[in-house]
Formats: C-alpha cells, structure tokens, sequence
C-alpha cells in the first residue's frame, strides 16, 4: 500500500510539472465564413496587436483584443500533425456567451505559431504569434 501511494504521489507531481500556460503576442488576424460545404473562405490578413493567454493549468483562453474573449477549455486533444507537417493542438471550448467552438493551437514546420476559433459559421484566426 505504501508503494502504491508513494508511486501514485509522483504520478502526480509527474503530471503537474507538464501542465502550462502560454503567453502570446499576435500580429496579424484573418476571418472566415464557412460556406454551405462546410469550407471556410478567409478573408484578407490584417494587422494587429493583440495578446493571448492558453492557461492549461486552469482550463481557459483569453485573447485581449478590443473585445477581449474569454474561452472555458471543456476538452484537449492529443497533439497531432496534420498533412502539411503542422502541429495541432484541439480544444473544445465554451465562449463567454455559452457557444460551443473549437479553438486550435497550430505550430507550422517553420515554427510560425497560430491559433483558431471555429464556430459553426464563422471562424477566426490570430497568426505571427510570439511567445512572451
């Protein structure tokens, strides 16, 4: 019993060392509408300078735009690649007017980061994201 509760402490410890927060500073957004196929049309990039918040510690996002947003994290998936070699991060989340969306981390191969909300129909996305 012993051996179970010393190996179920560090288990513990384990875990919470690799939870995380990430501070982001974002330079340019792009909005999307998603058509009656289910594709998104993006619109033309523009510039900004907005700061993020993914706190994995205690299940939130915060983007501070001139509205800022607030997202509850209810779910994260496994990391994983998609076909241009790009790493993924899926979170399902609640905004601050209770609708469901789906915001993803993604870190492309040459280390640009981004970050996407979807919703049924519309999306967004924050890119040139340095880490603070």
């Amino acid at each position: 019993m012993k051996k179970f509760i010393i190996t179920l402490v560090f288990a513990f410890v384990c875990i919470s060392s690799f939870a995380q927060t990430y501070r982001f500073r974002a330079t340019e957004l792009a909005v999307g509408i998603r058509n009656s196929y289910g594709t998104i049309a993006w619109g033309d990039w523009e510039r900004c300078k907005v700061m993020l918040t993914i706190d994995f510690d205690n299940d939130y996002i915060k983007v501070y735009s001139d509205k800022e947003q607030n997202y509850v994290i209810i779910d994260t998936s496994d990391a994983y690649q998609d076909k241009s070699g790009g790493s993924n991060i899926d979170c399902t989340a609640i905004d601050e007017e209770g609708i469901e969306c789906t915001v993803r981390l993604r870190i492309q191969r040459d280390g640009t980061a981004q970050l996407y909300a979807f919703y049924n129909d519309v999306a967004w996305v924050y890119s040139g994201l340095n880490r603070m």
